[in-house]
Order: structure tokens, then sequence, then C-alpha cells
């Protein structure tokens, strides 16, 4: 007897733009977890995913993001850098909005406790438990119950991305060179 909690996220369920690989690899856990499940009850272990929401602004996941971006940047091509130099750099600028703080700290949401709590002493416990807010609730469930061309404007709404504008707009790589959050904070 024993259980088996695999951390996942609500993007294996709906993979969002931009987070295209992060979601792959949360719905490959998801898979996984699910056939290991069935393959691990017959020695009475219970296999149960966990989501334990969204708290981006009070989680470090996104901590190297500049320097990460900066990187990326660096290493394009010329027609890499005529394509997707203004996008990518919009984009970041919308990414800097989820700024890691500068020390962990502890997470302020009751119900991730509670629900983690559950998923770890639950006597009968479920497949999944999610925390997940009224928006994320919704959200998922339109994902689920829509048409495609229906979701994939739901996904683009609840994003709220920048728009892509193919046209090449003369920047050249001084233009971006070493962003940093002083020219985050100068665009908006």
């Amino acid at each position: 007897l024993g259980r088996v909690i695999t951390v996942t996220s609500h993007c294996s369920e709906a993979t969002l733009p931009g987070l295209a690989v992060y979601g792959a690899t949360k719905a490959a856990l998801t898979a996984w977890s699910d056939g290991l499940r069935v393959e691990m009850a017959k020695y009475g272990v219970q296999v149960l995913t966990f989501i334990p929401g969204s708290f981006t602004l009070q989680s470090n996941i996104m901590g190297s993001q500049l320097q990460n971006v900066q990187d990326m940047h660096d290493s394009f091509t010329p027609e890499q850098h005529s394509f997707y130099s203004d996008y990518f750099k919009r984009y970041n600028i919308y990414l800097s909005h989820i700024t890691p703080p500068p020390k962990p700290v502890k997470i302020d949401d009751p119900d991730l406790y509670k629900v983690f709590e559950r998923t770890l002493l639950d006597k009968y416990p479920q497949t999944v438990y999610k925390n997940e807010n009224w928006r994320y609730k919704f959200y998922h469930t339109m994902f689920k119950i829509s048409p495609v061309w229906l979701r994939d404007w739901l996904v683009v709404q609840f994003m709220q991305m920048p728009e892509y504008i193919p046209e090449d707009n003369g920047e050249t790589d001084e233009d971006f060179a070493n962003i940093s959050t002083d020219d985050i904070d100068a665009d908006m």
C-alpha cells in the first residue's frame, strides 16, 4: 500500500501558446500517471495527479527568463532575426509581468494547501486533484466543450498576448541589445 503523486499543471489540459513544450511535458506526466495507476493498482499503490494551479507571481519558475531571452536572441541567425525580432521582444515584454520574487516565498493560497493535503491523505482518493480559481474553471470547461475554432479564440482571449505583425520593421540587433527590466518599464 502506498501512494504516488505526480505534480502536473493546468497546461497539461490546455497547452497555451508560447508554452507548448512545457504543456507537452506536463501532458506526458499525466499520461504516464494514467498508465502507472493501472499498472500499480494490483499492488495496492494509488497513483494520483495533483494540479497545484497558477502561482507564477509567487514562484521562481521565471527566475532566469531575462537571461534566457537575451541568450536566445543573441543566437538568432540573420533570417530568424528579421522574422522574429519585433514579436520576440514584445512577447518577452509581455512575459516580464511575471516577475519572480527575489527570494523564495511561501505561496499565499490556503486552497492550495487544502487540496494538497487531501491529495496526500484522503482515504478514498480521486484520480486528479486540482487547485484552480473560477477563471481557470470557466476557461477549462469552455475549452473542453467548444469546437476547436472557438477554443482557439478563447485561448487567445485568456492569454492576451501581443499580436504578431508579419512585416519587416527595420529593427536591428542594437534595437534589442541587452533587454533589461529598464526596457520593460519604459514600454509600459
